[in-house]
């Protein structure tokens, strides 16, 4: 409770009631009506008398917000205040003497700052994240920036990111400042093309209070996986008199391909089958489009 103190000085018959022009307050948000903000304790130099007796009242109650006890000064909330509606209140106090000739009365304003209690959690920008990279980015690589706010102010409003689940390979991380997400590894679209990373947004306050966002990066296969022979020399016998056309040898080579349809990569073996045949510049040809076992 803060106490803000009145003075009456004595200049004149009557006595004139001298009030400091204004008076700041600060109170938290309170959790129910009537909760106490401050008293208005007056003094006067005469020892007796009615002067000395002095009723309090509000020329202004900023729209019934706040009330007044008349007799102790004691300022009283009588609604819910909300910061983020409205940050500080304006009251007109007046005092007024009990002299039975001429009473006197003097203004006071008294501002009322509204402090900030945690009470709004951090809202994403949106709900869902999604975005596309190519398997070959840089380990360091900046892929997404994921952002949330809060209402409040302060170091409630201060804001923490990290990563809650689906970073399990460590391919990821995040800035726990800015929400940037850049890559921590390197990617492998064969080994596994789509992460769903599940962020966080955490406020300063006490207790904090969180927010959770998906985030969704898909891989784009780049062509790093070159067919390989299954083995690396070949050899064959035919007879002299073969055919033109005759078919002498089958090589193929194996090579990771993704199959239409499906989520996981799958090895493939292409073939390409050695016919003989006759040319001016080639004694053998190979055939054109590739056979699949």
């Amino acid at each position: 409770m803060i106490f803000v103190q009145i003075l009456v000085f004595p200049q004149s018959s009557p006595w004139q009631l001298m009030i400091s022009p204004s008076f700041q307050s600060l109170g938290p948000k309170p959790e129910s009506f009537w909760d106490l903000l401050f008293r208005s304790h007056p003094t006067s130099c005469q020892l007796h008398g009615t002067n000395r007796k002095v009723v309090y009242s509000l020329a202004d109650s900023a729209d019934g917000f706040f009330s007044i006890d008349s007799s102790s000064g004691i300022i009283m909330l009588e609604q819910p205040l909300d910061r983020e509606q409205q940050s500080s209140y304006g009251i007109s106090v007046q005092a007024t003497d009990q002299s039975p000739g001429q009473a006197l009365s003097s203004l006071a304003t008294v501002t009322i700052t509204v402090l900030d209690i945690n009470d709004n959690p951090p809202v994403f920008e949106r709900r869902d994240y999604l975005v596309t990279v190519p398997e070959d980015t840089s380990p360091g690589t900046q892929v997404l920036v994921v952002f949330a706010t809060s209402k409040d102010i302060g170091t409630n409003a201060e804001i923490t990111y990290l990563i809650r689940s689906g970073n399990e390979q460590g391919k990821f991380r995040i800035n726990p400042k800015t929400g940037s997400i850049s890559v921590s590894e390197v990617l492998d679209y064969e080994l596994c093309r789509k992460f769903y990373l599940v962020v966080e947004a955490k406020d300063g306050g006490t207790p904090a209070l969180s927010a959770m966002a998906t985030v969704n990066i898909n891989l784009t296969d780049v062509n790093d996986n070159p067919p390989e022979f299954s083995q690396d020399v070949y050899s064959a016998v035919i007879s002299e008199d073969a055919l033109v056309g005759d078919s002498v040898i089958l090589v193929g080579a194996r090579g990771v391909v993704q199959i239409s349809g499906t989520n996981n990569p799958q090895e493939s073996e292409k073939v390409s089958r050695v016919y003989l045949g006759f040319s001016s510049h080639f004694l053998f040809s190979v055939s054109f489009g590739p056979q699949e076992l």
